[in-house]
Formats: C-alpha cells, sequence, structure tokens
C-alpha cells in the first residue's frame, strides 16, 4: 500500500516539472541567476538515464569506459551535448560525469554539431534526446 505521503511528494512533483515546461525556456538567460538555479535543480542523473533509455544503451558503461567506438561513442556524446546544450552546467561538470576533460567536452560538442548538420539519422536522435528533456 502506497504511503500518503509519498503520493503528495510525487503530485508535487509532477506539478513542479509540468510548471517548469511550460514556463521554462530551452535555454537558460545568462543574466537570470533564480533560472539558471531553477534548471539546475532538475536531476541531471535521471535526465542521462531517460536518455540512455532512448537510445538503448548502457549508462555505466558510458561513462566508466576509457574509450568508446561506434555506437556507443555516439551515443555518449550525444548524451554530453544534452547537458552541455542546457546551458546549466559547466564542461569540467559534465565532463566529470563521463571521466571527460572540459577540453574533450568542448571537443565532443563541436564534432557532433557538425555530424548532426550532415547526417539525418544522427539530427533524429538528437531531436529525440532534447524532446525529452522537457519530461
Amino acid at each position: 500500500m502506497a504511503r500518503p505521503w509519498r503520493i503528495e511528494f510525487e503530485a508535487a512533483q509532477s506539478f513542479v516539472e509540468r510548471i517548469r515546461s511550460t514556463y521554462l525556456s530551452e535555454k537558460t538567460h545568462k543574466e537570470i541567476l533564480q533560472q539558471r538555479e531553477v534548471v539546475r535543480s532538475v536531476d541531471e542523473g535521471r535526465l542521462l538515464e531517460q536518455g540512455a533509455k532512448l537510445l538503448d544503451c548502457d549508462l555505466e558503461k558510458l561513462k566508466k569506459a576509457q574509450r568508446l567506438y561506434g555506437k556507443d561513442k555516439e551515443n555518449r556524446d550525444l548524451l554530453v551535448c544534452l547537458l552541455w546544450e542546457r546551458g546549466v552546467h559547466t564542461n569540467e561538470e559534465i565532463g566529470s560525469l563521463f571521466g571527460l576533460t572540459y577540453s574533450s567536452v568542448s571537443h565532443i560538442v563541436k564534432r557532433l554539431k557538425a555530424q548532426i548538420r550532415d547526417s539525418k539519422k544522427l539530427k533524429e536522435k538528437h531531436k529525440l534526446l532534447n524532446s525529452q528533456d522537457r519530461i
């Protein structure tokens, strides 16, 4: 049997997420610090788990691997880009989640943006990930 406080907490969480998705723009404005705080309060762990599920990949493998190739590298890069595009975390913070340097994050984002322009398949994956960002 569900505890009443747990149901209330989940309902409150649902309400907060609905308000965020309705009134909070996808990109944070650098001069509105409160907006950054609200976006930052979204659990990036949950966001990454949902993204990994959509990409059908093992998030822990992507986080722990020293070197990735092929589809795993593409999926990791998409998740890195997802966090970077939110504009909430620094490259260093994103890199620490995946065992990368801040410079690697910058290179990944630059390379992936060019690949997205040229690849319809990659563009679709990117769009799919960004659609779940509002959940």
